[in-house]
């Protein structure tokens, strides 16, 4: 006899703010009948850690196991979920680089995920859809790109709170690349200041 595992979408949001990582999780119940969202900060971590840290904690906050689908963030884990987390469970949470075995980057929070793995049962997809006809209000979203969120009015849940966070990431994003931008105009300026200093003027 088969258990009845809760069925949850997963959208998970990791952006970098000056010297910390902000993370952000929205739990949505298939059938539309809960919603369970957390956010919060880790200083000095970025990137791919940040990324693979918000999706375990959305699966260590579960309190049963569960059939969890990752609908949109968390492109880092998808990656590695469709090519090789069980080859690196075979091999001991190693992998070759430059002819010698050597420790997978992130393997403390790769082998916490395989943890929630013996209990949860996770898919990633870049499609999903809650069926009107079984759970009341209808979202759908094909084509999903994997640098995007759902657009707002598709949302399943989350309404204003949607759009402060999409406004707030777009934000981020544009802050980076004036700033990227502002770093590269100042190293070119420090590289013709130099030239200048070493030259000989008349």
């Amino acid at each position: 006899m088969s258990v009845y595992q809760p069925h949850f979408f997963l959208r998970c949001e990791a952006y970098e703010e000056d010297d910390r990582g902000e993370w952000n999780f929205v739990l949505t119940a298939a059938d539309g009948s809960a919603t369970f969202e957390a956010h919060d900060s880790e200083l000095e971590i970025r990137g791919d850690r940040l990324e693979l840290l918000t999706v375990v904690r959305a699966l260590e906050s579960l309190d049963q196991p569960s059939h969890i689908t990752l609908a949109s963030g968390g492109r880092y884990v998808r990656r590695v979920l469709g090519q090789g987390l069980d080859e690196w469970r075979r091999n001991g949470w190693m992998w070759e680089a430059f002819g010698e075995l050597v420790p997978i980057k992130n393997r403390d929070l790769w082998q916490r995920l395989d943890r929630c793995l013996n209990f949860h049962k996770l898919e990633t997809r870049r499609t999903y859809r809650i069926d009107g006809a079984h759970t009341g209000p209808t979202a759908t979203q094909n084509d999903l790109d994997e640098s995007e969120e759902m657009p707002v009015e598709e949302k399943p849940t989350g309404g204003e709170a949607v759009t402060i966070r999409r406004v707030r990431q777009a934000w981020h994003r544009l802050r980076r690349r004036v700033r990227d931008r502002a770093d590269n105009m100042a190293l070119s300026c420090a590289q013709i200041g130099s030239s200048m200093n070493s030259s000989s003027w008349s």
